[in-house]
């Protein structure tokens, strides 16, 4: 339970039976809940109790929870299980009450009530399917109308007017209709791109107005009346919003600024209600309706392909940072914001590594198409790179890359869906050897210092973890077998004791990560877990005063921090949204640039973020 500002108002109510897909609030405190397990539950939102269990169907699911009043009979509370069958509870004593019920198909079914006006009760639309009907208990044969739609109805819902509702389907199409007639009332908007899955009424400017949710991640509001657009899209979700529900706004000694989705302050003053969405990408979001959104023709935010920290920027201390999505690629100056796109013309960017060739910067890109380019960025922070050349080899797309000086060269290291380890000269520009040992794709690639000299390490969907000699890319030593089914990163960290060589870390599909010692082959330490899905990107740095720390990240979308020394828990960053690359620039990183605290790159569905850690006192 949260706070209209945000602030949860008590610990959660665990429901211990599955997913919840519907919440019903009642009078005096009360909350029902339905969802996967076939129950209902009721709880008491203050005590955060629970009081009864009416209902409990093991083997189905609940479709529809609903409030419902026919003419002069008392409301209550409709359920619909994805067997078809329907019941009715009363809304105090939640005892079953025997009523008159329409008739369901044998299966999943959407309710809503619409009223009628007056004291005429209410009517009851019907969706399973593509086939729409309601259902008016004043009438002697029950349904008076049913149609067709294009695509599966996702979303039923009744409006503020005597006798209309709103619906919408996977076709994108969403329509008002007369729960008498069957017709449209105003002439239905045109449909957004792709399915529409949520919707809601409520109240803009003193109009009545719907919110609908869709499979593009936008939100967008409708004139009830008269079926036209009120302001433009609502961007923010990086996945579809799944449910739509509303606030009433704050009074206006009491309204207060809450972050609005699209970087503007949100003041919510009174008598406005506040639209509340809740997405596929694990956030409620909330949103000002009518506020002009983000324009029609704005573009749907794409998710980063690849981003990495690529040297320094015009500023001191400021970064570049390399970033690419499916529209194009990127070079952003941290210190002045300044952006500066690569040329066009080439597949979408896969994986980025940095690297300096006879005291030349380089940006190298590997591609969807498996090709890799070299550029360089002498030219500045404020110049398009140049490109310089070339590399052909893998035949499926680059997951990662490493560049490495070694004996007087710079050494490239790349890892490919093909299932190959490639080693590549960057000062002559070719290839110099490859490896086919991993038994499916390469997840990740990084270098090492060992007590032994340099090596390359590798990560696979296979499972394992296998160090390479840097010169000829033979294997040293056996594979490490992680026991994290797919290893989806790997990377070098650093040891002080005895002789400063490094281990090797290991992040696993199975959401954990292990410290391995390439000489012997044997773990290090205990396992670490991160406790909110795979691992899919680490990250190590240390912090001004040079404590070690390794970053770990996912789809969870939230950034945790390791003392790799003690194994200690340091911070857990909570982004919202499922992240896929992780970079770090250490303080005493060779070659610059050399900012007062280290800076932490992440990256994934919703964009990137650039954090600055400070660590002191912790």
């Amino acid at each position: 339970m949260w706070e209209p500002h945000g602030v949860p108002a008590m610990a959660p109510l665990h429901t211990y039976g599955g997913a919840v897909q519907h919440l019903l609030p009642l009078p005096g405190d009360l909350l029902l809940s339905a969802g996967t397990d076939g129950s209902v539950r009721v709880w008491h939102l203050t005590r955060g109790q629970l009081l009864a269990e009416p209902v409990h169907r093991p083997g189905t699911w609940v479709s529809a929870l609903t409030l419902f009043a026919a003419k002069d009979a008392p409301e209550v509370v409709l359920v619909a299980h994805s067997d078809g069958r329907l019941g009715a509870l009363d809304p105090v004593t939640f005892r079953p009450v025997d009523t008159p019920l329409p008739s369901l198909d044998p299966a999943p079914a959407l309710l809503s009530g619409v009223g009628l006006g007056g004291a005429e009760g209410m009517a009851l639309a019907v969706a399973q399917g593509r086939r729409v009907r309601v259902w008016d208990p004043r009438r002697p044969d029950g349904y008076t109308y049913e149609h067709q739609h294009e695509g599966a109805v996702r979303a039923l819902v009744g409006l503020a007017a005597p006798g209309r509702y709103a619906l919408c389907d996977d076709s994108g199409y969403i329509g008002f209709r007369d729960a008498s007639t069957g017709r449209e009332t105003p002439v239905a908007p045109a449909p957004p791109a792709g399915p529409v899955v949520a919707l809601t009424a409520l109240t803009v400017a003193g109009r009545a107005a719907v919110a609908s949710g869709g499979s593009d991640h936008t939100l967008r509001v409708w004139d009830a009346r008269t079926g036209a657009a009120i302001g433009g899209p609502l961007e923010g979700h990086t996945a579809p919003p799944v449910a739509l529900t509303t606030l009433p706004g704050t009074s206006p000694d009491t309204s207060r600024e809450l972050p609005a989705p699209a970087g503007q302050e949100l003041l919510v003053p009174a008598g406005q209600e506040l639209l509340v969405s809740a997405g596929a990408d694990h956030t409620l979001r909330r949103w000002k309706p009518g506020g002009g959104g983000g324009g029609a023709g704005r573009a749907v935010r794409r998710p980063v392909t690849a981003a990495a920290l690529s040297g320094p920027g015009s500023t001191a201390g400021a970064p570049l940072i390399a970033v690419a999505d499916e529209s194009g690629t990127a070079l952003w100056d941290t210190g002045t914001g300044h952006p500066v796109a690569l040329p066009a013309g080439h597949a979408p960017v896969t994986a980025f590594a940095s690297a300096r060739v006879r005291g030349e910067p380089l940006l190298v890109t590997a591609h969807r198409d498996a090709g890799i380019q070299l550029w360089s960025l002498e030219r500045g922070a404020h110049a398009a790179p140049a490109r310089l050349a070339g590399l052909l080899g893998h035949s499926l797309p680059v997951r990662s890359m490493a560049a490495f000086p070694y004996e007087g060269r710079t050494l490239l290291v790349t890892g490919g869906e093909d299932g190959t380890v490639r080693l590549w000269d960057l000062d002559r520009v070719c290839a110099l050897a490859c490896r086919e040992d991993h038994l499916l794709s390469v997840r990740d690639v990084a270098v090492l210092d060992t007590a032994r000299g340099p090596r390359i390490a590798s990560a696979g969907t296979d499972g394992t973890v296998r160090l390479w000699d840097p010169v000829t890319l033979r294997p040293v030593g056996a594979p490490l077998h992680c026991e994290q089914r797919v290893v989806n990163a790997v990377a070098a960290v650093p040891v002080d004791e005895p002789d400063g060589a490094e281990l090797v870390a290991s992040g696993g599909e199975d959401g954990t990560i292990r410290l391995w010692d390439p000489g012997t082959g044997r773990p290090v330490g205990r396992r670490l877990d991160i406790g909110d899905g795979p691992v899919a990107a680490l990250a190590f740095f240390r912090t001004a005063t040079g404590r070690p720390c390794l970053a770990a990240t996912g789809p969870g979308g939230t950034i945790h921090l390791w003392d790799t020394d003690t194994g200690s828990h340091l911070l857990r960053i909570v982004t919202g949204s499922p992240l896929g690359a992780l970079d770090a620039l250490d303080i005493r990183q060779p070659g610059g640039p050399h900012p007062e605290h280290p800076v932490l790159l992440a990256a994934g569905v919703a964009g990137v973020c650039v954090f600055g850690i400070r660590m002191e006192g912790r």
